[in-house]
């Protein structure tokens, strides 16, 4: 009940710090939208472009809000409780103990998927249209136009339409621009 509390009343003092209107913006424009983007330029690990094939080169992103189930929302809280006690009792989380663990009807997730999982904003899809599978990241609202996915995929769009990205594999480093088609 004290824990439950506690995140109540941190969450209200955060919320009262960065006020959102509920939207992905960079400063008055909206980036919740579909948009076709084109790879300008990419540079690999030796920073020498890369000669990427044309096909390769355009790709659709999609940038909507979040909305999570109450199953999720469960979830978030029940994690929450769990890593946050911890936190609280030793001031620091021991490496040692940051497995997670089930505990009753509840599965605890790893501690680094809060964030993207509960706190997230934004949602950022995109598909290279010679592949297969869509990449996802997720951003929130205090940093808009900034988007972040597995260890080393980012991508920074501006309102607009230019955007840098980045890809772990390689690693790579995109330029380019988007145009909005809705």
């Amino acid at each position: 009940m004290k824990t439950d509390f506690i995140v109540a009343s941190t969450a209200c003092a955060v919320l009262a710090l960065f006020p959102s209107n509920g939207h992905a913006q960079y400063g008055d424009k909206d980036l919740t939208s579909k948009w076709l983007c084109v790879v300008e330029r990419a540079v690999g690990l030796g920073w020498s472009p890369i000669n990427s094939e044309e096909r390769h080169k355009p790709f659709v992103l999609t940038i909507k809000r979040i909305v999570r189930s109450g199953l999720q929302r469960t979830m978030c809280r029940d994690n929450i409780n769990y890593w946050l006690e911890p936190l609280l009792k030793a001031g620091t989380f021991d490496a040692s103990g940051g497995f997670p663990k089930r505990t009753g009807d509840n599965f605890v997730d790893w501690r680094a998927n809060i964030g993207p999982h509960c706190f997230a904003s934004n949602e950022a899809t995109n598909k290279f249209f010679d592949e297969d599978r869509a990449r996802t990241l997720v951003g929130y609202d205090f940093e808009p136009h900034w988007f972040e996915g597995q260890p080393g995929n980012w991508l920074d769009i501006r309102e607009d339409g230019t955007f840098h990205a980045g890809e772990r594999l390689g690693p790579v480093v995109f330029r380019g621009k988007c145009e909005r088609t809705e």
